[in-house]
């Protein structure tokens, strides 16, 4: 979906993040059964079937396309099967990565990172974005706005990409924290007017956009680059 950014100009950036993250046993998830599964090929791939975890996200349908046409492809090009798994949450797939069931994911870096914290995976690929391994966290707000810091915004409504967003919650409400302006006896609520949270990250802009918030914390990828979500048309 794209809307229109024309009117709207970053604040600040918050920080940065790395994109996702592919992700493989680091134990070797199935490879501990090889005899059970198979023997090595001359490509060194010793699995039967090869079990990869994708993250859900807001599309099941064109998620489950997706998944049909990856099994399609990885089965012809290893010459084994591959199944392709959607677990409800991205703790199934940590927990998966630790009791062997698993041997390649697809994370957030959010995610990816508490999997090498617990030694569960290591990195094996990096999601690219605009040719980058990473992106930052920004504020956006109207162009007409003259905000250009954090502190401007104190005591406006702002909005938050989701709950679950890294770039668009828990990378600006760290920054927050760092900065001594939120904290264990000052919530968001009391810094900001009002905080919402949108559905993702086109719906917090939206917000923005119809004057609902102030400011919307979200990824820069949002507004440039060739897979941008908003138009400037």
């Amino acid at each position: 979906m794209n809307i229109t950014y024309k009117s709207i100009a970053p604040v600040f950036s918050s920080a940065c993040l790395a994109a996702g993250t592919f992700l493989f046993a680091a134990c070797g998830g199935n490879n501990a059964n090889d005899d059970a599964n198979g023997t090595s090929s001359d490509n060194g791939l010793s699995l039967k079937q090869l079990v990869i975890a994708l993250k859900a996200n807001k599309n099941p349908e064109k998620m489950l396309a997706e998944k049909e046409s990856l099994e399609k492809y990885l089965s012809g090009k290893l010459a084994r099967q591959v199944k392709v798994i959607i677990p409800t949450s991205s703790a199934a797939i940590v927990e998966s990565f630790k009791n062997g069931t698993l041997d390649i994911g697809y994370l957030s870096s959010t995610d990816a990172a508490r999997n090498l914290d617990d030694a569960a995976a290591s990195i094996l690929l990096i999601h690219l974005k605009n040719g980058n391994p990473h992106y930052n966290s920004i504020w956006l707000s109207l162009k007409d706005k003259d905000y250009g810091s954090i502190e401007d915004l104190k005591d406006k409504p702002v909005a938050f990409a989701s709950h679950s967003s890294t770039s668009g919650f828990l990378i600006p409400t760290w920054d927050l924290s760092k900065r001594g302006l939120v904290g264990p006896k000052k919530a968001l609520t009391d810094y900001f007017a009002q905080t919402i949270y949108g559905t993702g990250y086109v719906s917090a802009v939206e917000k923005v956009l119809n004057g609902e918030v102030e400011a919307a914390a979200v990824s820069d990828y949002v507004y440039k680059g060739d897979n941008k979500y908003l138009s400037d048309e």
